[in-house]
């Protein structure tokens, strides 16, 4: 056998076993099949936001979203709003009810049994106090100095908005107008006001 005939041979063989390769179904690698999954799984996420946006919000929302700028970290506050099980953290804040004549006093009252009745939030937080500021009357948040060196700006605000965004979703917080905050570059504490 001459050295051409053995490579023809070879060759021959070669392109057939490209052809059964071509021809068998590739199997998926982990990867890809892990990458396949997650897209899937975004697909299902949006189209369940598209029939919510379509069927517009279910309740007005009273509590009013501090502003925490745009991008990663609201759609991180969305998704927790989202997951979270509102009844299961007002009990471990020992939020039981809010009263008061007027939403602010309401949203003292969530505030301070939360302070109260829960060892971090007590870490992080004294007792709200209701300050004037011209006309407007203004519930602040003070921090301690604990919460000052562990929580920054913005989780100083989100932890409280948390609190009181879960006291509305559970019934515990009813507001007649509603409230909002202070932009961080009024202050660097939650504060409060009562939306006219």
């Amino acid at each position: 056998m001459s050295f051409k005939a053995l490579d023809k041979m070879i060759r021959s063989a070669a392109l057939d076993l490209l052809k059964e390769q071509q021809e068998q179904p590739k199997e998926k690698s982990a990867y890809e099949k892990a990458t396949e999954k997650y897209d899937e799984k975004k697909a299902k996420e949006k189209e369940a936001k598209e029939k919510k946006a379509k069927e517009g919000p279910k309740s007005k929302q009273k509590v009013g979203v501090p502003g925490y700028g745009s991008g990663r970290f609201k759609r991180f506050l969305e998704d927790l709003g989202k997951s979270d099980n509102p009844s299961l953290l007002m009990k471990e804040l020992g939020v039981s009810s809010a009263s008061g004549a007027t939403d602010l006093d309401k949203v003292a009252s969530v505030l301070r049994q939360a302070i109260r009745n829960n060892p971090i939030m007590a870490d992080a937080y004294k007792a709200p106090v209701l300050t004037t500021s011209g006309e407007k009357k203004i519930l602040k948040v003070p921090v301690t100095n604990d919460g000052r060196q562990e929580l920054n700006i913005r989780n100083r605000h989100k932890f409280v908005y948390l609190t009181l965004e879960a006291a509305e979703k559970t019934g515990l917080l009813n507001l007649k107008d509603g409230v909002d905050f202070l932009s961080f570059s009024q202050t660097d504490i939650p504060a409060i006001f009562q939306k006219n």
